[in-house]
């Protein structure tokens, strides 16, 4: 037996084209992810370096706040912890402790003092100690994405504190009846009252994008190599 000449099928043709263009669209697209990641990357560590922005109520309508330093004066509301659940940290299971910082009686900030690991029993939540006195904290401001629609919630007569799934700030003013910046203040690593603060900037790093676009350019060679071998048809050999 060997091999004859090259007779591509048209069926395998089709098929080998589509795998084609899907592939190398998957790798492309890859490729800018990793590109817009690395951008990204890069702007967050310019931003780092800024002198933090003070917190007041006119900050609540900037536009380009997500992952700046920021900076805000006021007391905790220690009474008002909410417990965000399902945070995994080193392959173990806890919670993010937030912690309501008032700025004015009438507006409270949000503060992400780190994870804390959850107790064997689900339904013991940790105990955490809240400061009381006058506070300057120091983080990154962090814009919760829009949680989905929820029918049937409703935040009055709820105690504290609270186990909460997701991070609604419109859900936690309606728990707590107070109004709040719409973001979040990350705890700085350096500062005091916080605990395991290990924050994260991007879901996925460049680096993954690039394995998967090379991922996606493997299969587009493995698909050519398929086609070209199942093209070539094999001819007896004639006998002797």
């Amino acid at each position: 037996m060997k091999f004859g000449r090259f007779r591509p099928g048209l069926v395998n043709s089709l098929m080998t084209l589509l795998g084609l263009l899907l592939f190398s669209s998957l790798g492309v697209w890859q490729l800018d992810r990793a590109e817009q990641k690395e951008a990204l990357m890069a702007r967050y560590e310019m931003m780092a370096l800024e002198a933090p922005l003070a917190v007041n109520p006119a900050l609540a309508e900037a536009g380009d706040i997500q992952y700046r330093p920021i900076v805000a004066e006021g007391v905790f509301r220690g009474g008002h912890t909410a417990f965000l659940d399902n945070q995994v940290y080193q392959g173990r299971v806890g919670y993010h402790v937030l912690s309501p910082l008032e700025l004015t009686p009438e507006l409270w900030l949000w503060v992400d003092r780190g994870w804390v690991p959850a107790d064997l029993d689900r339904e013991v939540l940790p105990e955490v100690t809240t400061p009381v006195r006058l506070q300057r904290v120091i983080g990154t401001a962090y814009l919760p994405s829009r949680p989905g629609l929820t029918l049937g919630e409703s935040g009055e007569g709820q105690s504290w504190p609270q186990r909460i799934q997701r991070l609604d700030l419109t859900w936690l003013e309606s728990l707590s009846g107070t109004p709040a910046m719409p973001f979040v203040l990350r705890l700085g690593a350096d500062q005091p009252d916080g605990f395991v603060r290990a924050w994260s900037t991007i879901a996925m790093s460049a680096d993954k994008h690039l394995a998967y676009a090379v991922q996606w350019f493997l299969f587009a060679l493995i698909a050519i190599v398929i086609y070209v071998h199942a093209s070539c048809k094999r001819e007896p050999q004639a006998d002797v």
